[in-house]
């Protein structure tokens, strides 16, 4: 993590108090909706996302058939 506040915050493009997500769509596809928004998709980091969580098997289950405990692990 940079020191500069800016620096490490170029790439934040918000902070979610509570975080929500569409239930109907997937893991993968919420996060390249997400990524979307920002710019490009880089799918190879969606896949280190979903790995890091432990959810890169059920990356294309809808995020609303996750257990409690994959939806913390998720936000």
């Amino acid at each position: 993590m940079p020191d500069d506040r800016r620096e490490a915050l170029q790439h934040v493009s918000g902070f979610v108090e509570i975080p929500a997500f569409y239930l109907n769509m997937s893991a993968r596809r919420n996060l390249r909706l997400f990524a979307s928004l920002d710019g490009a998709v880089d799918e190879e980091r969606i896949d280190e996302v979903l790995e890091a969580v432990g959810l890169k098997e059920r990356a294309g289950s809808k995020v609303g058939d996750y257990s409690h405990g994959m939806k913390q692990r998720w936000a």
